[in-house]
């Protein structure tokens, strides 16, 4: 029983710290191309995006995303796009989509561009919500929002707990059973011959003894 829950804690933690690794990597790629966050969101050579969710967020019901995008210059048929992972349903005028959310707009420069889509989440896990913005004039440009989504609780940017070997359930077998469970193994443990131990080694064969009479020295 605590094995069980060892593997499921140590999969959460695990899942948790993939969802944080891989926001932390897109964030660094997006610095180290030159990328940094403003008032406006992400922004790299003046393309911005930024990508927030409405409070308070129910179990069960989808959640509103808003995506605003800005260029500095005018942009005609930027790429934008709403992704998540683990995979979650986004809606469109055509219905579900379960791979996200594509489309493409025109920009004016210096007047931020609103989008608002409903995600639903399909069942308890952590999910990641990014929005990618991209022009061929321009690089490649992403904000990330994280929810842990639980009937429990909701959390929007959630701080993996370490995780400590505990188990959080406790055992449910009575104490009594565990004493006759143990009597019951040192009981057999004793019952049980024990096969003599047989050495690998070969067996070592005895010295030499010759049969003839030691010669005595010869006297000078």
């Amino acid at each position: 029983m605590w094995r069980l829950v060892e593997v499921i804690e140590e999969e959460k933690v695990m899942k948790q710290i993939t969802v944080l690794l891989t926001s932390v990597l897109l964030l660094a790629a997006c610095v180290a191309s030159g990328a940094m966050l403003t008032e406006q969101g992400f922004c790299n050579r003046g393309l911005c995006t930024s990508i927030t969710v409405e409070e308070p967020m129910e179990w069960g019901k989808p959640v509103t995303v808003n995506i605003i995008v800005t260029s500095d210059v005018d942009l005609m048929g930027a790429q934008i796009s709403l992704t998540t992972f683990p995979p979650a349903m986004v809606q469109e005028n055509s219905g579900w989509q379960p791979e996200g959310s594509r489309w493409l707009a025109d920009l004016t420069a210096h007047q931020p561009l609103p989008f608002t889509k409903q995600v639903l989440l399909p069942s308890a896990d952590i999910y990641e919500l990014r929005a990618n913005v991209y022009h061929p004039t321009k690089p490649f440009v992403v904000d990330i929002i994280e929810i842990e989504f639980t009937p429990e609780k909701i959390v929007i940017n959630p701080t993996p707990a370490p995780y400590d070997g505990t188990p959080l359930l406790a055992s449910t077998v009575p104490p009594e059973k565990v004493t006759t469970f143990e009597a019951q193994l040192t009981q057999e443990a004793l019952l049980t011959p024990t096969r003599a131990f047989i050495s690998p080694l070969a067996t070592p064969v005895p010295l030499f003894v010759s049969p003839l009479p030691t010669p005595a020295p010869v006297a000078p």
